[in-house]
């Protein structure tokens, strides 16, 4: 992406047992021996506490999560146990999309902070670590991973309304990247394809104003009008719908209140190493990403199925994963 807003990450309260420093320095013997007494003392309940021993009734247990910090730690969770479930299944056909699928979950997991565990060098007497569901099913399918990635996607995609503006982004990315994958797990399984929610140009338009996301949608509509040209005529339809469906976008969300920025001729990207139409794809996406920040829930979910639908291929599809790469 264009800016770095951080990890998402949730930190453990300090749950260790400090005292204060104290100590002065004295000729007399009596201050001497009381120090050494102390020190003693100190090394001794050290030791204990090195065997297990508690010195107090101390309650150790974590606060409470809030709900922002439970949606990450369960989206952590299963973004573990799915990259866990590809890399199982990564074996004969298809072996290089699972692969892909189980890269792309540890991204996510990155992206989300890790898997969060109270005590990770063991739990204290008295306490365990909560028993966490990472491994990968033994009777794991394809089918049932395509499931997992869809219901990942929209879990990502209900705890932006929770978290903090700067995280939802990643979020939305997240969304985004699972949904596609899922697609593209479901085409090449012959199952039935999750797609994605029915969303009309106009409505997403319309759920945001704002002029940098009609610039850049406005570039991303000219790039794809430049590859069409070198498509051959019978082939051009699918990318003529998109470019109309683009303006529409675009005359929306000016209609929503956001200034005309569009520009009369967008420069070409350098990149030659991808397709205009993957590029095209993968600015409009990061550009909506950020853009799903300022919106409600509501516009967010509008934003999330429009963007998902402008995916026709599984290589245009996988142009989404770079956007958790830099958050």
């Amino acid at each position: 992406m264009t800016k770095n807003h951080g990890k998402i990450r949730i930190m453990a309260n300090d749950t260790g047992i400090t005292s204060p420093a104290t100590g002065s320095q004295a000729p007399d013997h009596a201050l001497r021996f009381a120090g050494a007494v102390i020190l003693a003392i100190v090394v001794f309940a050290g030791f204990l506490v090195a065997l297990g021993v508690r010195l107090d009734n101390q309650d150790l247990t974590p606060t409470e999560a809030t709900t922002s910090e439970t949606q990450r730690q369960e989206l952590a969770v299963t973004a573990a146990k799915i990259s866990h479930t590809a890399q199982a299944l990564a074996s004969g056909k298809s072996s290089g999309l699972y692969s892909s699928i189980g890269h792309a979950a540890e991204l996510y997991l990155d992206a989300l902070g890790g898997v969060w565990i109270p005590w990770p060098s063991g739990a204290p007497s008295g306490y365990t670590n909560p028993p966490l569901a990472t491994s990968a099913p033994s009777d794991a399918t394809g089918v049932a991973l395509v499931t997992s990635l869809t219901d990942f996607s929209a879990d990502a995609l209900s705890a932006a309304d929770d978290a903090t503006e700067d995280t939802r982004p990643t979020y939305m990315a997240i969304a985004l990247s699972a949904r596609l994958y899922a697609r593209d797990l479901a085409e090449a399984l012959g199952t039935d394809d999750p797609g994605c929610p029915a969303v009309t140009a106009t409505a997403a338009g319309s759920a945001l104003g704002d002029s940098t996301t009609v610039e850049i949608a406005d570039t991303a509509r000219q790039w794809l009008e430049f590859d069409a040209a070198s498509l051959p005529v019978g082939q051009r339809q699918a990318q003529l719908d998109r470019i109309a469906s683009l303006s529409a976008f675009e005359d929306a969300a000016i209609a929503a209140g956001a200034s005309d920025s569009r520009k009369a001729s967008a420069p070409l990207p350098d990149n030659s190493a991808q397709s205009l139409t993957t590029q095209a794809l993968s600015l409009f996406a990061d550009r909506i990403a950020y853009a799903s920040a300022i919106t409600d829930s509501k516009g967010r979910a509008a934003l999330f199925g429009y963007t998902c639908s402008l995916f026709l291929s599984s290589q245009e599809r996988e142009s989404v994963l770079p956007l958790l790469t830099d958050n």
